[in-house]
């Protein structure tokens, strides 16, 4: 489900948005690629016994690539789509250049993964470096790929990125099913003094 070009969907995003094709000419910073090859595995579940996971930032021409996979998350949610929502989710990614997204594809260029967040700098301080920190928004892996690496694989990917941008801490929203993963990838929770206010809840007082 690669989008290149001209950005011609392919059969996988018209099922999702039928008839849809606009061209974007925004340009992303990033986009270097990263070739994770896949251990050998068992079996031939999805057809990816053998085959190659490329772990790259995205482009802009994956624009609907990234909104496809977040509509299969947000189904998978119970969540009803509304019309127009990978246009406008994939205009908004375009538009957020303080966003930075990894995706994971086999070796037909067929999107199975995505990561991305944000990234925040702190502003100098005399007591402390100027470093940054890195909030996980979305981390998805197509239902057919679970179980193969690629939700570590997309992790690793973002925290070699960290390691050389000045981020020094990353943080996420843990759900159950995942805490596994994230553990192994030595998340833990945060600070005593990290606390939280939600808006929408002070407004109701």
């Amino acid at each position: 489900m690669r989008v290149v070009g001209d950005r011609n969907l392919t059969r996988e995003t018209r099922s999702v948005m039928p008839g849809h094709q606009r061209p974007r000419e925004l340009i992303l910073p990033g986009a270097s690629p990263m070739c994770l090859p896949m251990p050998s595995l068992m079996g031939h579940a999805c057809g990816m016994d053998g085959d190659e996971i490329t772990v790259r930032e995205a482009r802009p021409s994956d624009a609907f690539s990234v909104g496809a996979l977040h509509i299969q998350d947000e189904r998978e949610q119970g969540h009803a789509v509304p019309p127009g929502f990978l246009d406008a989710l994939s205009d908004a990614w375009l538009r957020d250049r303080a966003r930075r997204t990894w995706v994971a594809e086999d070796a037909r260029g067929r999107p199975l993964g995505v990561l991305h967040g944000s990234r925040v700098q702190k502003l100098p301080s005399a007591h402390r470096p100027a470093d940054a920190w890195f909030h996980v928004s979305l981390l998805f892996v197509t239902e057919d790929a679970r179980g193969y690496g690629i939700g570590q694989r997309l992790l690793e990917a973002l925290l070699a990125w960290a390691e050389v941008d000045g981020v020094t801490r990353v943080q996420l929203i843990a759900v159950p099913e995942a805490g596994t993963l994230y553990e192994r990838m030595g998340f833990g929770p945060p600070s005593e003094r990290l606390m939280e206010l939600r808006v929408s809840d002070r407004s109701r007082r």
